[in-house]
């Protein structure tokens, strides 16, 4: 059987579609191809899984139709028996392949979309919006044969499939005496505690002069300079670290080695709220003692 993930707003190699979605997939045997922007546009293979770049993701509506476009066509042309979709945008697209086709659709509802979408306008318009990818999921939604969720606050009618990492990628480590790293993985942001992080760095270096704050992961561009200026004038480089973005296989030692894990998104966004982060679970699959807040 061949199963095609699409996807409109993840990387090809998301964490979620391809390394724990697709790669299982194709371990039991099913033909699993992901449609995704990427950086290139050749074709290729990955673990058993075939991966179809489309033109890179950037916010604009010309672009978002570019992708859609490319999606449909990518998606045509392969002619899979289930359509995996991970967004509003790629469940539409999912929902005219199934017409055209006659495939299967899965609707994997890993966001709050219409919190996540619409948090990027302002005023009375951030309602409007919010209202209107609302409307245009449940609508797409209709057309699925299956919709999966990773969060009971995310489910209506859904099945719930929680979103674990794979344990075979954790293999325990031999650890000395308790250190004191703390570490955060992802993408870090001020929505997700970037300067709860730092002031709590603050706090804690004057108890712990040794202690360190990771990130394995990397910043938004536009939090470079703020953060870089903060670091200096606190004298702090000695005690923070960023990884930049590691492949998917070394994450989980890195985590290892660490003696706490936070979790420290803000509840700005309903999105925040209702999620259920990656991290937590690697943080548990880690073995690591967890941070994280309580609303």
């Amino acid at each position: 059987m061949k199963v095609c993930m699409l996807a409109s707003g993840h990387d090809p190699r998301d964490d979620r579609i391809f390394h724990r979605e697709a790669k299982s997939l194709s371990g039991i045997g099913y033909d699993v191809s992901v449609i995704a922007p990427g950086d290139v546009r050749a074709a290729f293979r990955e673990d058993g899984v075939k991966i179809f770049p489309v033109r890179p993701f950037k916010r604009g509506l010309v672009r978002r139709v570019g992708i859609v476009w490319d999606l449909l066509r990518k998606g045509l042309d392969l002619r899979a028996d289930v359509y995996h979709c991970h967004e509003p945008e790629s469940l539409s697209v999912g929902v005219i392949l199934k017409v055209l086709t006659r495939a299967k659709v899965v609707y994997d509802v890993h966001e709050h979309w219409p919190s996540l979408i619409s948090a990027r306008f302002h005023g009375p318009l951030r309602e409007v919006v919010f209202l209107f990818v609302k409307v245009l999921e449940d609508l797409a939604a209709e057309g699925a044969d299956a919709v999966i969720s990773v969060s009971g606050s995310l489910r209506a009618g859904a099945e719930v499939v929680h979103n674990c990492p794979p344990l075979r990628s954790f293999t325990p480590l031999r650890k000395g005496p308790p250190g004191r790293l703390v570490v955060y993985e992802g993408g870090i942001s001020p929505d997700r505690g970037l300067s709860v992080f730092l002031e709590a760095l603050l706090r804690v270096r004057d108890a712990f002069p040794d202690v360190i704050f990771k990130v394995v992961g990397d910043l938004r561009g536009e939090d470079e300079g703020w953060v870089r200026e903060f670091v200096e004038k606190h004298n702090i480089k000695a005690n923070f670290e960023i990884t930049g973005w590691l492949p998917y296989s070394e994450v989980p030692e890195r985590l290892m080695e660490a003696d706490i894990g936070v979790i420290l998104f803000q509840p700005v966004l309903y999105n925040n709220i209702v999620g259920a982060p990656n991290k937590l679970f690697e943080y548990m699959a880690a073995g690591l003692p967890v941070v994280a807040p309580d609303f």
